[in-house]
């Protein structure tokens, strides 16, 4: 479903006109079924990028079906359960929060509420820095979803992250982060870590 994505971005380059003709004649039923039976969160993040650039009502019609609240939130959990990549994740509810803003939300939720813990570790497993600064940003807007000791917990494994990557852009993406969640006595570390990578 990823390519798919990819071609309907470049048609739509092309001509938007013949691009919004070829998802026409989509079957969205099906095309929705295979959205459910793929895992990979992040080919379903290409997919629908490039979909609702070609057609938003079809890709709204795709969001509803795989994503929306008619959906069992057991059946949702599985899928997004099964997924063990939180940057494809990512990429998948901050999408969802410019085009599905009530799904994205509910995405949130349903992650968080399959183990906040399992959340959290697998952060620190990926030691990706800059991931994790961006999961901070996205997730501060939901404080009902995610209390402030749930945003403390991953400012925790920040912390603990930057010892092990330590490239200039995460850091930098690292202190912001902390700067645009209301956390600017948190910034200092980040902050020598950035003049000490500097120098």
């Amino acid at each position: 479903i990823a390519e798919i994505g990819d071609l309907l971005r470049l048609a739509t380059v092309i001509d938007e006109d013949s691009a919004a003709e070829l998802v026409q004649e989509f079957d969205l039923e099906r095309v929705a079924s295979w959205c459910g039976k793929d895992r990979n969160l992040g080919r379903h993040a290409v997919f629908l990028h490039g979909l609702h650039e070609a057609s938003r009502s079809a890709c709204m019609s795709i969001v509803r079906q795989v994503y929306g609240d008619k959906v069992d939130d057991q059946v949702l959990s599985e899928l997004l359960d099964e997924n063990e990549n939180s940057d494809n994740l990512l990429h998948l509810v901050r999408l969802l929060q410019t085009i599905a803003p009530p799904t994205a939300s509910r995405v949130l939720k349903l992650s968080v509420e399959l183990g906040r813990e399992r959340f959290v570790t697998l952060l620190g497993v990926e030691a990706n820095l800059h991931n994790i600064s961006r999961w901070l940003r996205t997730l501060y807007p939901y404080p009902t979803i995610v209390p402030r000791p749930f945003q403390d917990e991953i400012v925790r494994v920040m912390d603990e992250v930057r010892s092990y990557d330590e490239r200039l852009f995460s850091t930098v993406e690292a202190a912001l982060a902390v700067i645009d969640v209301n956390r600017p006595s948190e910034a200092g570390p980040f902050v020598s870590g950035i003049m000490g990578t500097a120098h």
